[in-house]
């Protein structure tokens, strides 16, 4: 089914409501301009997106590597950040302390995904993320983190008054 760019949020809208009320997922896959979008069941990129996201959501930083190139290039708030080792020390203290996740929003292509999620943690009530992704041969090679930091700074140095 191809959807034009006008009825693109009214029909993801309306597929969420009804994927939310019988509990299922719905995947939008776009093409490289933009111009559409086709709903299908899964898409290569996004599908491995969607599993990393599951597998540090509930905890489990061993499945969530499964989907890291060993070579990945993460540009996060705090910098750049470089191999599987790094991004793990990276997430690992984020995914201890993290109580809960929601996904927002998740599209993808051909080569790349972007998911968009609220995270409760021991530190804040809501700490909204995006991660942008490209994924080569089944693995993220690439993020690009956006999160902000001031929430959490500021529960920090409330924590140590």
């Amino acid at each position: 089914m191809h959807i034009d760019r006008r009825t693109m949020l009214a029909g993801t809208v309306a597929v969420a409501a009804a994927g939310a009320a019988s509990g299922t997922r719905t995947v939008w896959a776009f093409d490289r301009n933009m111009t559409g979008a086709t709903m299908t069941e899964q898409t290569n990129p996004l599908q491995t997106v969607l599993a990393y996201h599951e597998a540090w959501s509930n905890h489990d930083m061993d499945r969530a590597m499964r989907y890291i190139a060993e070579n990945i290039i993460c540009d996060a708030p705090a910098g750049r950040i470089e191999g599987a080792e790094a991004y793990r020390a990276f997430m690992g203290p984020f995914v201890k302390m993290l109580k809960s996740t929601k996904l927002l929003a998740a599209f993808g292509d051909d080569a790349t995904a972007m998911i968009m999620y609220d995270t409760q943690t021991a530190l804040v009530e809501s700490g909204p993320g995006a991660e942008w992704l490209t994924i080569k041969n089944g693995k993220i090679v690439y993020s690009r983190f956006i999160f902000d930091r001031l929430p959490f700074e500021e529960a920090r140095r409330k924590a140590q008054r």
